[in-house]
């Protein structure tokens, strides 16, 4: 892949900006008290923003000093730190998702991912999980994740979790800024960050190149019988590109902003054809290729009309076009395909008018209403048969569309005669084929006294069905008769808080109706398709506890996890049961830092099974320790190199399809990075 035209014209913008802003400087290693910390601004659990502290969601917040030190070379590997969260390779993608359970092929619909804002799940998946690593880490200056449904400010898509993405900001506290990366497996990432900023305008551009190479990834495969059946090698090469740029026009009491991103990945040899359908198929050919490209423009205008009464104005547009090639070894049993190509396109673009009014020192209510426009342009595949004929269609859903009318209520109350907080709000979406949707929320959050407090959450959230479960593919029959997924969710937390220490606790229940499920329509005929089958539970409890010191730092979190199907009492056990994190960072001398980190999941099964075969039984333990160091040559200057997986231990990520191991971890692999301020 080469640099486009359109990043070279970018490259060569940054340049003429002039050096004197770049994205926001990541912040020393032991600069923050706990309390500090807890004062993070977090935008993702309201409509307006509030304090970590102040909120009584579950969330989970990265900033780059986080994932610097981490050693992440993209945006899975720092998820895959986020407590309750299991991300590995996917069938055909780049990821696969599951938060809180539910491991399944389709567990990554319903987890929205938002970009400033701005919805990203494509029509055809509730997702946008198969592109997630094109959004470079060197273009963000906040990662949050809220584990739990977040459909009442968010939306359809937001069922399982929120992952919010915001990029830098025009600041006045910021400069220019660059980064280069190296390590094994053939890594290298480049990132450069520019602009100018004054009282009345700003401009700024970012722009990244990043490739992983050969990983070497060995895969283990099943007979139908569930006996092993042999393994193949995938590279799992992944090369993206991104650029940004945001211009800033201050007049008197209205600010306007415009913003415009690019975002490309292309992975090769990801994993391949399976032995879903019961006959084996997965041999050295078998592996995938996906790719996409995305442009985003969006366009922010807000006006101050008072001190209490705000307005703003957000309009977005997005074009997506990705492509999915799939390889495989011909069958001599059946004429089966030895190849798939598939081309789509979508385009988004939605309007959004909210008002805030703020009364007292806490209170707020927001009122807003929201336009999203959908379409799956163009939807198209060739496919060619393992006797050399050659099949090439328009899909029947292509042209498919959908438009949403969106209401949105969110405010926070606090009693003035009792200690307590409530926030609540509502969303009423009204969709073109599944009628008027509500999704509530309520929370309780009462401080026990002043370094205690405990909050209970109620929530309801629902998912559409996608395009893919409407209309189906090759291999799935659609089901145009699919009715919304809800999900109700009740979380229970306590924090307590002291000067250096902090520990927080969450149990949950979520119910869910109406799971859409993948199903066996004709047996014999090998024919799949979806329904909703029934009820679903998932529970768990969530611990968390900090400590930070003049020169150590201590991170720990551990969370036990059950789901499964209540209507047939299926359990979805390659969720990993038990998760423990612990990571400790010390500051050995002014300039020198380390961090260790050790990850631990205990999980029943290898893998989740398909429609026609259950996964495998074996139990499976994932250890992985991580060491980075981190040098602070001068205030402009900073080094780091990160070992991952310094044991070099052969660990294995839940997956599906039978896998014989499930998805392979990475091995040992080294990086070194280097972040040059001026």
């Amino acid at each position: 892949m080469r640099l486009s035209q359109g990043g070279i014209a970018l490259f060569s913008i940054l340049l003429s900006c002039g050096l004197t802003v770049r994205a926001e400087q990541p912040m020393s290693l032991f600069d923050l008290s706990l309390e500090e910390l807890l004062q993070v601004e977090v935008t993702s659990t309201s409509s307006v923003i509030v304090t970590q502290k102040d909120t009584a969601a579950s969330v989970t917040v990265a900033q780059p000093n986080r994932w610097e030190r981490l050693g992440s070379r993209n945006l899975g590997e720092l998820l895959a730190t986020f407590p309750s969260t299991s991300i590995s390779p996917g069938f055909g993608a780049n990821r696969l998702l599951a938060v809180r359970g539910y491991l399944t092929s389709s567990s990554s619909s319903g987890n929205a991912i938002l970009l400033d804002g701005i919805p990203l799940s494509t029509l055809r998946e509730s997702h946008a999980i198969s592109s997630i690593d094109s959004y470079a880490l060197t273009g963000l200056s906040q990662v949050e994740m809220v584990r739990g449904p977040g459909s009442a400010l968010h939306g359809a898509d937001a069922f399982h979790s929120v992952i919010s993405l915001t990029t830098a900001e025009i600041s006045d506290e910021t400069d220019s800024q660059f980064w280069l990366d190296v390590g094994s497996e053939n890594y290298r990432s480049a990132a450069f960050t520019a602009g100018q900023n004054s009282e009345k305008q700003g401009l700024m551009g970012h722009l990244h190149y990043s490739k992983i190479g050969d990983q070497q990834l060995t895969y283990h495969y099943l007979y139908p019988d569930l006996s092993d059946s042999g393994k193949g090698v995938r590279s799992g090469e992944q090369e993206t590109i991104n650029g940004q740029i945001k211009y800033r026009l201050n007049h008197g009491d209205i600010e306007t902003q415009l913003n415009a991103y690019w975002f490309q990945v292309d992975s090769n040899q990801l994993p391949g054809a399976d032995n879903s359908a019961g006959i084996i198929h997965s041999q050295d050919k078998d592996w995938s290729n996906y790719q996409s490209q995305t442009g985003i423009t969006k366009l922010t205008s807000r006006w101050n009309y008072s001190s209490r009464h705000q307005f703003q104005l957000n309009g977005y547009y997005w074009l997506k076009q990705d492509e999915f090639q799939i390889d495989s070894e011909p069958l001599a049993v059946f004429n089966f395909f030895t190849s798939i190509a598939e081309q789509r396109q979508e385009s988004h673009w939605g309007i959004e008018l909210t008002g805030y009014f703020f009364h007292g020192d806490q209170n707020y209510l927001t009122y807003g209403y929201q336009y999203r426009h959908a379409g799956l342009d163009n939807f198209s595949s060739q496919t060619e048969f393992a006797d050399g004929s050659y099949e090439q269609i328009i899909r029947p859903e292509s042209g498919y569309d959908l438009d949403t009318h969106s209401l949105l209520l969110d405010g926070k109350f606090q009693f003035e005669q009792w200690p307590w907080q409530l926030s609540y709000g509502i969303r009423l979406d009204e969709y073109e084929n599944f009628g008027l949707q509500a999704s509530p929320r309520l929370s309780l959050l009462w401080p026990l006294a002043e370094q205690h407090r405990v909050s209970l959450n109620l929530s309801r959230a629902f998912r559409k069905p996608n395009v893919f479960e409407l209309f189906g593919s090759p291999v799935f029959q659609g089901n145009p008769t699919l009715k919304p997924e809800t999900l109700s969710t009740l979380e229970l937390a306590y924090q307590q808080t002291r000067h250096n220490w902090l520990f927080n606790a969450v149990a949950f229940y979520n119910k869910w109706q109406n799971a859409i499920r993948s199903t066996i329509i004709d047996s014999s005929d090998l024919a799949f398709g979806f329904d909703n089958n029934g009820e679903q539970k998932s529970y768990g409890l969530e611990l968390e506890t900090k400590g930070r010191w003049p020169d150590t730092e201590l991170n720990l979190t551990a969370s036990y996890i059950r789901s499964q199907n209540v209507s047939n009492q299926e359990s979805y056990d390659a969720f990993p049961r038990w998760q423990f994190q612990i990571d400790t960072s010390h500051q050995l001398s002014e300039k020198w830092s380390l961090l260790a980190l050790a990850r631990y999941h205990y999980r029943t099964k290898h893998s989740e099974g398909t429609v026609l075969q259950q996964g495998s039984e074996r139990s499976t333990h994932y250890l992985r320790v991580d060491l980075s160091s981190q040098w602070q040559y001068s205030e402009s200057l900073t080094y780091q190199a990160s070992i991952a997986n310094l044991l070099d231990r052969k660990n294995f990520l839940p997956g599906f399809f039978g896998l014989a191991k499930s998805m392979p971890d990475n091995g040992r692999h080294l990086k070194l990075h280097l972040r040059w301020t001026f």
